[in-house]
């Protein structure tokens, strides 16, 4: 019996075949000695099929590039040890993990990886009153019954800065504020208010009831060992 090639196939020899005829340079014999056809490409192809080959080459340098600033970055946020906002400084718990932010209101992002789930810690700054902004993370959680938590406040003193504590349990409203958002059912919010003297600066974590309860000691650590640089 004879063997059938797939018109793709054959399409894909001819490009290589053309690829290699045409376009490469004087000085290869084969696209296997010098790392295939992709790299044997002339700098100015003249072919169709050359062309076409040539932007398939500069979109995978391109990838190979923005992987590798990728890679980059995850190196280095993988050695932070503090986040510093507004002249503050927090250490990052043992096993927390600073990500690139998700989202550009947020100045540093921290991710909490545990087999219950994983949870969110996020630092930000905006303006409004401290109840203003309590009231606001009152509205990303809902209580049994469906409607918004009023959320009560401790207050403590950390480093002669008052801040203001907060915890809620129930469905978190996870999405931005004026956005589609995704119902998270048995969540904790825990969140953090610094009157600082640039303003209000903000930490929120946010994640499955189980696993935040596991996490509580390290976020109270966090908190309490805020200092100012």
């Amino acid at each position: 019996m004879k063997q059938v090639i797939p018109g793709v196939a054959l399409l894909a020899l001819s490009v290589f075949g053309l690829i290699a005829c045409d376009d490469a340079s004087s000085g290869s014999t084969s696209a296997s000695s010098s790392g295939g056809a992709l790299d044997n490409l002339a700098e100015e192809p003249k072919s169709l099929y050359g062309k076409s080959a040539a932007m398939g080459r500069d979109l995978k340098e391109a990838i190979e590039q923005r992987d590798g600033a990728a890679q980059g970055l995850a190196d280095e946020l993988a050695g932070v040890e503090s986040v510093e906002l507004a002249g503050l400084r927090w250490s990052v718990p043992e096993d927390w993990q600073a990500v690139a932010p998700s989202n550009p209101m947020r100045k540093a992002q921290l991710r909490v990886p545990s087999e219950l789930g994983d949870s969110v810690v996020a630092f930000s700054t905006a303006g409004g009153t401290v109840q203003a902004n309590l009231a606001r993370w009152g509205r990303q959680m809902m209580d049994g019954m469906g409607d918004p938590i009023r959320p009560r406040a401790e207050v403590r003193e950390i480093s002669g800065l008052k801040v203001h504590v907060v915890e809620m349990d129930g469905t978190y409203l996870d999405g931005p504020p004026m956005g589609a958002t995704t119902e998270r059912p048995y969540s904790t919010l825990r969140g953090a208010i610094v009157e600082s003297g640039d303003g209000l600066v903000f930490i929120k974590m946010w994640g499955p009831e189980d696993a935040m309860d596991r996490a509580e000691g390290a976020w109270n650590t966090m908190i309490s060992g805020m200092t100012r640089p």
